[in-house]
């Protein structure tokens, strides 16, 4: 059985896990954040002011994940390789400062290596 710093390098177990992540992450609403006053998605959110995003409906975005609804490993590919604050796709569907996807990550590996 392959170490988690093995198993964390197979670059295709993290795009299905990425995958799997985007369309049934671990949270079905938004992170509550209070705005600091900065233009998002052409609106202007003053500071002070509660938002948040639904991760559910931010992860089907056909301009972000073309056919959404679709399980597609591959949608992943290409961001192999870059820093995980970079990484497109569920990481920043949830919120780039979302500290529990690392460890939903390595739950997933854990468990798959566990039911092998």
């Amino acid at each position: 059985m392959p170490t988690y710093d093995e198993a964390s390098k197979l670059p295709y177990l993290s795009n299905v896990i990425d995958e799997t992540l985007r369309l049934w992450g671990p949270l079905n609403t938004g992170i509550p954040r209070i705005s600091t006053g900065r233009m998002i998605g052409g609106e202007y959110f003053p500071a002070g002011v509660g938002i948040s995003n639904n991760p559910y409906a931010t992860a089907r975005d056909p301009e972000v994940f073309p056919d959404p609804e679709a399980y597609e490993p591959d949608r992943f590919k290409h961001d192999r390789g870059k820093d995980e604050t970079e990484r497109s796709g569920c990481l920043l569907a949830l919120g780039r400062d979302f500290a529990g996807m690392g460890k939903t990550r390595e739950q997933y590996l854990i468990t798959i290596f566990v039911y092998i």
